[in-house]
């Protein structure tokens, strides 16, 4: 772990002066090959910041003081100046704005007893970045941009992120098995074998920029960290010099990158000069010391960890939690992840998963042997993918054959029928949302987008609605996906016998939970 967090803030110190050099030709001109820490040119040969909005997210005129009055206090004046360095001013071996949000995450982290806490986090970022001279950076990207335009008009901070910026801001943003596997099986995933981009003899600037791309998104610079992880798997200096040499989007991209391999070869394996040499090396020691302190006592450490049931457990130690009518299946938080895709899916799914599968109130139940059911604080990996990936959770959308019946279905004399005895309902719902389309058809997207604004306060904002209203249209949805996902329909397509198993286990678990029990 230790290893991991000196990564992130050494590859993104390294990669500061050459951040969004696109042109290896120009990095190389005004850089050489860089091997440690340097400051950058006050000079950017591909700098567009003076086509970004000072007043908010994406590009435009310097007229808003967003950047300037709210955040990066002094720094306004610098981003009219076409070719002005995103990060001029600062000093070798300092860490970009994003680096140092990082630093607010594990300082909130470690004095919170090890425990994440969005409000604390959100109220430790807002006074952070509006207090002048906390940082040394001039560049503040879109997110926060937004972020604080929202902030100053008003907005509580835990809805000034919820996307009105319209723009891809996804980013770019610890091992007990040897490295390659791990890789090889996650290029895999992402349909690429670094073996044979390895056997091509390229250099690393034509696989990053060519192959994947070298810009901010996450699709073209994960593949790159993977690739740079795997061929320099053995040396944490070799990965991220590289990766500092090939520019691009490299500060990022090498944040994830130094964790990755400070993660495998731990902190031990990393130079000396480059911990000694970032600009708050001490500071950042401290903080690193008291976030695995904070997590050692809540995760690790017996003699407190057992206290509020939050001990990470390893392959065949701990407690395994049972299934409903299953006594011979077992779970615990070591072999149990949460996998959807879209991001706001995969939030609101894990959400779901760890309240009903890891309550919040530890409980004692026969049913499980005597063993309680966690208490919400177990940690418990969520992952995201794109739904074009996504075979698990959204299959019946990639099955042709289902497809076809569900298609004959929508055409039928009883969807008809339904639909008209639900015309009245829908027209209500399309006074109170005109943007809606809500055809019968569609009408699961209809209930969504009202849930997820009533319970979520996400998405688009939809107009308040009655109790009884909003049953109705919940029913209707049900009714509707219940039908699409029938036996007359899927019969053995889509898992057919595994949905009967889910849904008869998802029963037994209600109905275990309305006699006074938890077990799950």
């Amino acid at each position: 772990m230790r290893g991991a967090l000196w990564g992130i803030f050494i590859a993104d110190a390294l990669s500061m002066p050459v951040h969004w050099y696109y042109s290896v030709t120009d990095l190389k001109r005004d850089f050489g090959e860089i091997t440690d820490y340097q400051a950058p040119k006050k000079r950017h040969p591909s700098s567009i910041m003076s086509l970004s909005n000072t007043g908010g997210h994406g590009r435009g005129g310097q007229s808003g003081k967003i950047i300037g009055d709210v955040i990066n206090h002094g720094k306004h004046e610098f981003w009219g100046v076409p070719n002005m360095h995103y990060h001029q001013g600062m000093a070798a071996g300092e860490n970009t704005l994003n680096a140092v949000c990082a630093r607010i995450v594990m300082r909130g982290i470690a004095a919170n007893g090890g425990k994440y806490d969005p409000t604390l986090f959100l109220n430790n970022y807002v006074s952070f970045m509006t207090t002048p001279g906390s940082h040394n950076d001039t560049y503040a990207e879109s997110f926060h941009r937004d972020f604080f335009k929202n902030w100053a008009a008003g907005v509580p901070p835990e809805r000034c992120a919820l996307g009105t910026e319209g723009h891809n801001t996804a980013q770019i943003g610890g091992f007990g098995e040897p490295l390659r596997p791990l890789l090889e099986a996650e290029a895999k995933r992402l349909r690429f074998s670094p073996a044979e981009l390895a056997g091509k003899l390229w250099d690393d600037t034509n696989i990053v920029h060519s192959v994947f791309g070298s810009a901010c998104y996450i699709e073209s610079s994960w593949p790159a960290v993977l690739y740079l992880a795997w061929k320099y798997s053995d040396s944490f200096e070799k990965a991220v010099l590289s990766n500092t040499n090939v520019g691009g989007e490299n500060c990022h991209r090498g944040a994830a990158l130094g964790a990755l391999m400070g993660a495998a070869v731990g902190e031990s394996a990393i130079p000396p000069r480059f911990i000694s040499g970032l600009a708050a090396s001490e500071e950042i020691r401290k903080e690193i010391d008291a976030f695995c302190a904070a997590f050692n006592a809540r995760y690790i450490n017996p003699s407190s960890c057992n206290s509020s049931s939050t001990c990470l457990v390893a392959p065949g130690s701990g407690p395994l939690y049972g299934v409903t009518g299953s006594p011979d299946v077992g779970f615990s938080n070591y072999n149990t992840f949460a996998n959807t895709s879209a991001l706001d899916r995969t939030i609101m799914s894990a959400d779901s998963f760890l309240a009903g599968v890891f309550p919040a109130i530890a409980v004692q139940d026969d049913a499980t042997n005597g063993s309680y059911v966690p208490t919400g604080e177990q940690v418990v990996p969520v992952y995201s993918m794109a739904d074009t990936e996504d075979w698990k959770i959204r299959g019946y959308t990639k099955c042709p054959a289902y497809e076809d019946r569900l298609q004959q279905w929508l055409a039928s004399e009883e969807f008809a029928a339904k639909a008209a005895e639900t015309q009245e309902l829908r027209n209500r719902v399309q006074a109170l949302a005109p943007q809606l389309n809500v055809s019968l058809a569609n009408w699961w997207n209809v209930y969504d987008a009202f849930n997820v604004w009533k319970t979520y306060g996400v998405g688009e904002a939809m107009p308040p609605v009655d109790a009884a209203t909003f049953a109705e249209i919940n029913q209707l949805a049900m009714w509707l996906e219940t039908s699409k996902m029938r036996p007359g329909l899927t019969s053995n397509l889509l898992g057919g016998g595994l949905l009967g198993d889910l849904m008869q286990r998802m029963a037994a678990a209600e109905a275990a939970v309305s006699a006074g029990r938890q077990c799950v």
